[in-house]
């Protein structure tokens, strides 16, 4: 498996910015959210990443972690949080369970 560098993001703008240098570098980037499928297909040599001026590589340069993101595993109302709130739409972020979201107090109030 080729080598790569792991970019654990804090912040969107921190994942977007990693990959815009990585990528203006002439390198290839991923992003991961949890990684086993991504780590298996770079091992078996199956995934096909863009660079910036090149059609494609094996496996990314930089692997940027987008499990560190805050935030994007969280359940947040529209309008601040409450239940009431919740009647104005919810944001479900990308890296919420499906167990979670089944037990989150604001869903119910959001699909009524």
């Amino acid at each position: 498996m080729k080598a790569f560098a792991n970019r654990n993001a804090r912040t969107l703008e921190e994942a977007i910015a990693v990959a815009r240098e990585v990528l203006e570098d002439g390198r290839a980037v991923s992003f991961a959210a949890g990684g086993t499928d991504l780590l298996q297909l770079v091992k078996d040599r199956i995934v096909n990443r863009p660079s910036l001026g090149q059609p494609g590589s094996d496996a990314p340069d930089v692997l940027v972690n987008l499990k560190t993101v805050d935030g994007l595993n969280r359940v947040t109302s529209r309008e601040g949080g409450t239940a009431r709130a919740a009647e104005g739409g919810v944001v479900i972020g990308g890296l919420i369970t499906l167990a979670a979201l089944s037990r989150h107090p604001l869903i119910p109030y959001a699909l009524t």
